[in-house]
C-alpha cells in the first residue's frame, strides 16, 4: 500500500524482515517517489542489540564485549528521538537514521512511538552495534540499476542495486493512494580489482574485503 498522505510510505513493507548477504535485516523505512511514483527506497537495519526503550528510561547492553548504558532522552510527533549512550548525547535522529558513537559503535533508530495525549507512550526502537543498508532504484518497472548499495551511509563501489516490480494500482496524485508489488531485490557486486582466493577460502574471509 502506498500511503500518499504520509510521504508515500510503503506501510506493508515496514517492520518486515529480509535475509540478505547472510544476515537478517528489518525493513525500517520504505518509500516510493519520483515523477511516476516508481522510485523505491528501502532502508534495512540489523545489529548486535535490538530493543525498545521508553522516554526517560535507561538500560544496559553489552556489544562486542563492551558495556553500554543507553537512555532515551527525547521523542516527538515527527518520529524523531535523541539518546544518551555512555554519557554521549546523539543529535536528534529520524527513523532510519544512524549515528556513529565516539568509539565507532553505530546506533540506529528504527521506529518511534509517540502518543500525543496525557499518559501516552513515548518510546523508541533501536539497534546498537547497527548496520544499515539502503537499497534504491529510480524505476522498479525498468530493467537495469540506477543506484549502488549504501552501507551505513557509505556507497559501496561496484554493488549495483536493482529492484523489480510493478504497480497494482498506481497513485495518480499527491493525495491519491495506490499499491505496488516488489518481485526481485537484486544486488550485483562486481570486484573493482583482482583478488586471489586460495582453494577452500571464501571472499568473506579476506580482511581487505571487509566492506
Amino acid at each position: 500500500d502506498i500511503d500518499a498522505s504520509a510521504s508515500f510510505t510503503l506501510d506493508d513493507y515496514e517492520d518486515k524482515q529480509l535475509t540478505m548477504l547472510g544476515r537478517t535485516f528489518d525493513i525500517v523505512k520504505a518509500r516510493s517517489g519520483g515523477a511516476n511514483n516508481d522510485k523505491v527506497t528501502l532502508t534495512l537495519m540489523s545489529g548486535a542489540a535490538k530493543d525498545s526503550i521508553l522516554e526517560g528510561e535507561s538500560k544496559a547492553y553489552t556489544v562486542a564485549g563492551k558495556e553500554y548504558e543507553l537512555s532515551l532522552v527525547f521523542t516527538n510527533t515527527n518520529d524523531q528521538a535523541k539518546f544518551t549512550v555512555n554519557g554521549e548525547t546523539t543529535p536528534l535522529m529520524d527513523e532510519g537514521d544512524t549515528e556513529t558513537l565516539s568509539d565507532g559503535t553505530v546506533l540506529g533508530l528504527s521506529e518511534v512511538l509517540y502518543q500525543d495525549y496525557a499518559g501516552g507512550i513515548h518510546q523508541a526502537e533501536f539497534f546498537l552495534g547497527a548496520d544499515k543498508l539502503e537499497l534504491e532504484d529510480d524505476s522498479i518497472n525498468k530493467t537495469g540499476s540506477t543506484d549502488e548499495l549504501k552501507v551505513n551511509d557509505e556507497t559501496v563501489d561496484g554493488a549495483a542495486v536493482e529492484l523489480q516490480g510493478s504497480f497494482l494500482d498506481a497513485a495518480t496524485s499527491t493525495s491519491d493512494d495506490g499499491e505496488l508489488e516488489l518481485d526481485v531485490i537484486f544486488v550485483n557486486m562486481t570486484a573493482q580489482e583482482d583478488y586471489f582466493i586460495a582453494a577452500g577460502e571464501t571472499l568473506s574471509e579476506q580482511p581487505e574485503l571487509k566492506e
